[in-house]
C-alpha cells in the first residue's frame, strides 16, 4: 500500500500510533531547496525565466511545481497560470483573515 499526503504530521502521527515501525517504510519528501527545484523544473522543459517564476510563487513544494510543468506542457503561460494560483489561494485565504480580526462573523 502506498499512502499519500501533504500533511507530514498526519503521517508520522498515523506511521507511530498504528504501530507501523517494522511493517511499513516511511519515505519523506519534503519542499525543495531552490537549486533542486530549480534543475526540476528545467530538466522538465521550462525555461529558466519561466522556472524562477514557479519558484518566486510556488517555492520548492513539488505538487505546484509538477502542476506548473502540466500547465506548460499543455501551452499556458506560465505567468499567467501562476498570478491566477496566486489569486486562488488569497481568496482561500481573504474569509480566513477577515474572521481572525473580527470573530462575529
Amino acid at each position: 500500500m502506498i499512502v499519500s499526503t501533504s500533511d507530514g504530521l498526519f503521517l508520522t502521527d498515523v506511521y507511530t500510533n498504528a504501530s507501523l515501525h517494522g511493517r511499513a517504510k516511511y519515505f519523506l519528501v519534503d519542499d525543495f531547496d531552490e537549486e533542486t527545484a530549480l534543475a526540476f523544473l528545467l530538466s522538465n522543459g521550462l525555461t529558466e525565466e519561466e522556472s524562477r517564476i514557479v519558484i518566486e510563487y510556488f517555492g520548492g513544494k513539488p505538487v505546484y511545481l509538477v502542476e506548473a510543468i502540466n500547465e506548460k506542457k499543455a501551452g499556458r503561460d506560465i505567468e499567467e497560470y501562476c498570478r491566477e494560483q496566486f489569486m486562488v489561494r488569497l481568496n482561500q485565504v481573504k474569509p480566513v483573515v477577515r474572521k481572525l480580526n473580527d470573530p462575529s462573523i
